[in-house]
């Protein structure tokens, strides 16, 4: 005997249960299963199921999509219904045309042609919204695009990469006026607040899509108690469980990004007790942000990040072996606060270079140690005490929201 699998929609009299409209939405042979493909519906079966059940519902709901009209609003004559016109919906999984009633004026023939868009605000369910902007926090939006269109299993207008961004720059800003209003005690995560926080502030620079115009620079801020960092026993691995992430790439002398951070330690429970340990790459910019949590906690101390003295020390990749001793030496005095002796060998070093390109790279190193000498602490008496030194735990931050997701573009 062979069977057929049916899928069917039934419209219902919810009075008499009379059944109003009967659709078959599909029709499956059952046959023995050779290979794992058989078995079941595959992913575009799935999708053209629930498209077609949507659609059932969609053709009911829209006798009630029309504009609430009592009389023309030209003439003050009867409205009448003429009809539907159609208009777009974005599901989660799938696209369609809904009808919606058009209302006609009997004396001066004003149309009314409503659309989704008009009716209720948005044509895109508040489902696939939240779904882009949850794929589009992990992930470049072009990469987000790509992914939902392999779950919709077809290439999706709604998922275009610059229809995600433009959603989740509306999400976002929805999310910041809403804050704005919050109480400041109601952003603490935390019943009670943190004796101590850390804050790393770094930025990077990323290439506009404007050829013609200069990159432009993206500033980012994280804040996390050290109560919130485990250690894995077995790999050593570090997380952070809980933490404050807040970037602006905003031209506006870096008021959005000073706000941002001060939201983000309320979060984390600051208070004017709040011990601060800040580290910067030694920017100046970034000293300012540190700066705008001033008012809101106790001391603060500053400290030049050594994640990021250890790379420019890479970047000069001197040739000569003796050179890269006394390059070798020089971070040597850093890594135990001394910024005038590792100044002296970097001058000394600095006379010994014949090469233009290493001079101007050691001079700029020089320049940096120089400008940021106040924030030098002692690194290794740091890390000896399991006192933080350096941003590295918490570099996954600027690599995710600049380097990772604007890559080049």
């Amino acid at each position: 005997m062979s069977v057929i699998v049916r899928i069917v929609v039934e419209s219902v009299d919810a009075t008499s249960q009379e059944v109003l409209n009967r659709d078959v939405i599909k029709d499956k042979s059952v046959e023995a299963v050779k290979s794992i493909v058989d078995l079941g519906y595959t992913h575009h079966e799935q999708i053209d199921i629930l498209q077609k059940v949507q659609d059932a519902l969609l053709n009911q709901q829209s006798h009630y999509l029309q504009e609430e009209l009592k009389c023309c609003p030209k003439c003050g004559g009867k409205m009448s219904r003429k009809g539907f016109c159609t208009s777009e919906f974005h599901a989660v999984f799938t696209d369609h045309k809904v009808g919606t009633r058009r209302l006609i004026c009997t004396q001066c023939g004003f149309s009314s042609t409503p659309s989704i868009q008009s009716l209720l605000g948005t044509s895109m369910h508040p489902d696939l919204a939240k779904l882009q902007c949850e794929i589009s926090a992990q992930h470049s939006y072009r990469e987000a695009e790509d992914i939902l269109d392999k779950k919709s299993a077809s290439m999706r207008q709604i998922n275009n990469h610059d229809r995600i961004r433009k959603t989740v720059t509306a999400v976002g800003d929805v999310i910041n006026e809403q804050r704005q209003h919050w109480p400041q005690n109601s952003l603490c995560q935390t019943n009670t607040f943190a004796e101590e926080l850390i804050m790393h502030v770094d930025g990077g620079h990323v290439p506009d899509k404007n050829p013609d115009k200069q990159s432009f620079e993206v500033l980012t801020a994280v804040l996390y108690n050290p109560k919130h960092v485990v250690i894995n026993p077995k790999t050593e691995e570090v997380t952070i469980l809980n933490k404050s992430c807040v970037a602006s790439a905003l031209s506006d002398e870096q008021e959005k990004i000073k706000s941002l951070a001060q939201q983000a330690a309320r979060e984390q429970g600051i208070s004017l007790t709040t011990r601060v340990t800040a580290l910067c790459d030694g920017a100046q910019n970034c000293w300012n942000v540190v700066d705008s949590i001033a008012s809101l906690c106790g001391p603060i101390e500053r400290i030049l990040d050594w994640f990021h003295i250890a790379m420019k020390f890479t970047n000069i990749a001197l040739s000569n072996d003796d050179q890269r001793l006394i390059a070798k030496k020089a971070k040597w005095h850093l890594w135990r606060g001394c910024a005038e002796k590792a100044i002296q060998r970097m001058t000394l070093l600095l006379d010994k270079l014949t090469v233009t390109s290493d001079k101007n790279k050691l001079k700029k190193l020089i320049n940096y140690i120089q400008n940021n000498k106040d924030y030098l602490v002692n690194y290794k008496e740091r890390m000896a005490n399991n006192l933080v030194f350096t941003s590295q735990l918490a570099e996954s931050t600027v690599e995710s929201l600049i380097n990772r997701r604007c890559k080049g573009q």
